[in-house]
C-alpha cells in the first residue's frame, strides 16, 4: 500500500473554526483526538505516566486559550501539528522548571536533555514510519468511530480501503453484495473524514490491522 495523507489536510479548517468559536463538541472531540499524541510526546520526553497526563492537561488548556491566534499563514506555525508541538514543548519545559525547583527532584538535567532531544517534527510529509505522530492521530480517529458501525460494515471498510482488497473478493468473504460493500466502506470513510475534519482526498494510509 502506497498512499499518503498530508498533515495539513488532516486537521480541518472547519474543526479549527469550531474550536475557536467554542461550538458544539469541538473541544471534547479535539481533546479526545489529540490526547494520545500529546501523551506520547510527553512520555518520549521522559515523563512518567502521571506527569504526562498532567502536562497533557496543561497543553489542552493552553490550546483552548490561544487557538484564536493560530493561523496557517503564520510562518512559524505553518501547520497545526507543529503549533501543537510548540505548545507541548513549552509545557514540558515548564514542568522541568518546576521539578528543578524541588530539592528532592532527581534527574532534572537528564529530563531537560531528553526534552531537548525530542526532534522537531516535519508535519508536511506523508504518513510513514518517520512520521508516527500523524499516524497516532488517524489511528485514534479510527478508534473513536469504530463503535458506531456494525462489524460487517467495519470489515468491509477495512478490507477495501485499508488492505486494498478487491471489492468482489470482500463481498464474497463477507457474504454481501458488491455494491453493499462499496456503500459500507464509503460510510465509514465519510465518518473518518468528519472526525479528522477535512476531506482526506484519495491518497491516505494506515497500516495497522483492526483490533
Amino acid at each position: 500500500m502506497n498512499r499518503k495523507l498530508s498533515e495539513s489536510r488532516s486537521i480541518s479548517t472547519s474543526l479549527l473554526e469550531k474550536l475557536k468559536a467554542g461550538e458544539g463538541d469541538a473541544a471534547s472531540r479535539f481533546v479526545q483526538l489529540f490526547t494520545p499524541l500529546v501523551y506520547s510526546w510527553c512520555r518520549k520526553a521522559g515523563l512518567n505516566a502521571t506527569d504526562s497526563a498532567d502536562v497533557a492537561q496543561e497543553v489542552f488548556r493552553a490550546v483552548m486559550n490561544s487557538v484564536g491566534g493560530f493561523s496557517r499563514s503564520d510562518r512559524d506555525r505553518s501547520t497545526f501539528m507543529g503549533w501543537l508541538w510548540t505548545i507541548t514543548k513549552s509545557k514540558l519545559s515548564d514542568h522541568r522548571a518546576r521539578r528543578e525547583k524541588q530539592p528532592q527532584a532527581i534527574g532534572g538535567t537528564t529530563a531537560h536533555a531528553r526534552i531537548e532531544e525530542v526532534p522537531e517534527p516535519e508535519w508536511d510529509d506523508s504518513i510513514s514510519s518517520q512520521h508516527q505522530s500523524v499516524r497516532v492521530v488517524v489511528q485514534q480517529a479510527l478508534k473513536m468511530i469504530r463503535p458506531e458501525f456494525q462489524e460487517k460494515t467495519w470489515q468491509a471498510f477495512w478490507l477495501v480501503r485499508m488492505e486494498e482488497q478487491d471489492p468482489a473478493d470482500v463481498a464474497a468473504r463477507l457474504e454481501m453484495q458488491r455494491n453493499a460493500v462499496y456503500k459500507a466502506s464509503t460510510r465509514v470513510l465519510k465518518r473518518l473524514r468528519q472526525i479528522l475534519g477535512e476531506s482526506l482526498g484519495e491518497d491516505w494510509d494506515i497500516d495497522e490491522t483492526p483490533a
